[in-house]
């Protein structure tokens, strides 16, 4: 977690694209949603991606990412759930490929109490 806080993504303003990949192989998901949870991009970002993400539930910062038009996941075997997109006014492109725990799109903002 500190090597995420360190990277300080939240003050790169001029960021427009953020991939990230994890090794399948690797990954047992123990530390994804604490250290993607670090990784907190500014609001500026257009484009996000995340393959191989073995946590199950995204980081609560992608309801901040105001101007996203494009939002990519992939092979994200454990995650179960989405944050509502109807925040993201410019939002165009949602691709969700292999996603098989993926159970709902909420279509309001979960406070990670409420069950489904």
């Amino acid at each position: 977690m500190v090597e995420c806080k360190a990277t300080n993504m939240k003050q790169k303003q001029h960021l427009q694209e953020l991939r990230l990949f994890w090794d399948a192989m690797l990954n047992d998901g123990c530390y994804d949603d604490m250290s993607l949870e670090g990784l907190q991009p500014h609001p500026n970002l257009k484009s996000l991606e995340l393959q191989c993400y073995m946590g199950v539930r995204i980081p609560s910062w992608v309801s901040s990412l105001t101007n996203l038009v494009k939002f990519e996941l992939s092979y994200n075997g454990r995650l179960q759930h989405l944050p509502p997109l109807n925040q993201l006014p410019f939002l165009k492109v949602v691709s969700l490929f292999f996603m098989e725990a993926l159970e709902y799109i909420s279509d309001e903002e979960d406070s990670g109490d409420a069950q489904n």
